[in-house]
């Protein structure tokens, strides 16, 4: 994570430029990450709670990404407008 954890300071940046910046390196080093991992087979359960769910983005994904997805998604509820723009942005790129 200590690749991708400046980019989220970017991401909130009132400049439009850096926030787009941030996006495109962030997305880029994601990929990679996510390229190099190899998920973990998981058993298929009759009954799938919330946890369940928070555990299969652990297991589907590398960790730089889990750690991504859910920071990003806890940015869209900042009160700073620019942050809001930034994260979502990424978030839709992320996707």
């Amino acid at each position: 994570m200590s690749t991708t954890l400046e980019l989220f300071w970017n991401l909130s940046s009132s400049k439009k430029k850096e926030r787009l910046d941030a996006t495109a390196r962030l997305v880029t080093i994601l990929h990679k990450f996510q390229t190099e991992f190899t998920p973990v087979e998981i058993s298929d359960g009759e009954g799938t709670s919330d946890s369940d769910q928070a555990d299969t983005l652990d297991v589907l994904n590398a960790q730089d990404v889990s750690y991504s997805i859910r920071r990003l998604i806890r940015g869209l509820a900042s009160p700073r407008e620019s942050s809001r723009l930034g994260f979502a942005v990424a978030l839709t790129a992320v996707r």
